[in-house]
């Protein structure tokens, strides 16, 4: 066994060397550029994508925790009534909250004006993909 695979060994590489087994040469060939249909679509869909992201990154940290001022409210209404001074305070911490109370509704209605524009492109997305050609076994 041994003796056939040293032989075979000799023999392949005797032909590689002498160009008998040699891959033969191709031509050059140009490529013409392929035109992938509905390539503009996902563009489009991208674009899309990339403002609806830009508009809901702006808008985090308007998002408020308006529990953590209703905690700080009631402790100061409980505290109101040794210290004088905690009743200003706590005004303008309701003042504070009435603030964030306007931006979250602003933050809502913005919210839901992307809501639209995300339903669009899942639409031309779906579109587009009921157009691809299936592959059937």
């Amino acid at each position: 066994m041994k003796k056939y695979a040293i032989a075979l060994m000799i023999l392949v590489s005797g032909a590689f060397a002498f160009g008998g087994l040699d891959v033969p040469d191709v031509p050059d060939t140009d490529l013409p550029e392929i035109e992938i249909p509905g390539l503009d679509i996902l563009d489009g869909i991208q674009a899309e994508l990339d403002e609806v992201f830009a508009l809901t990154d702006s808008l985090r940290w308007l998002i408020p925790e308006l529990y953590v001022l209703d905690d700080v409210s009631a402790k100061l209404t409980e505290l109101r009534e040794t210290d004088p001074d905690i009743i200003g305070l706590q005004e303008e911490l309701d003042a504070l909250r009435a603030e964030l109370v306007s931006a979250r509704s602003e933050i809502l209605e913005i919210s839901d004006g992307i809501t639209e524009p995300v339903q669009e492109v899942r639409a031309s997305l779906d579109a587009f993909m009921e157009g691809l050609p299936t592959v059937s076994d």
